[in-house]
């Protein structure tokens, strides 16, 4: 269920997984969770750089326009 996929990296990340894993999860599951309780989920462990691959890639294959999207980045750049 790609709609608990924060949950999951939540748990990952209690569990000490490594990072490469969880860019690679995040990666290769379908994007029908929410990004927000993602950059919750992250941000709450201080971990948020982990996202910016797969925002990067959002934004070049998806041309993503969320503003989500972008908020994230600018917490990760700030």
């Amino acid at each position: 269920n790609t709609s608990r996929t924060p949950e999951v990296i939540a748990a990952l990340l209690d569990a000490d997984c490594g990072d490469e894993i969880i860019q690679n999860l995040l990666i290769s599951v379908p994007p029908r969770f929410s990004l927000d309780d993602l950059v919750n989920v992250l941000e709450e462990r201080d971990r948020l750089p982990l996202l910016l691959p797969y925002l990067e890639q959002k934004i070049r294959q998806e041309n993503s326009r969320e503003t989500t999207v972008y908020n994230a980045l600018a917490k990760i750049y700030v």
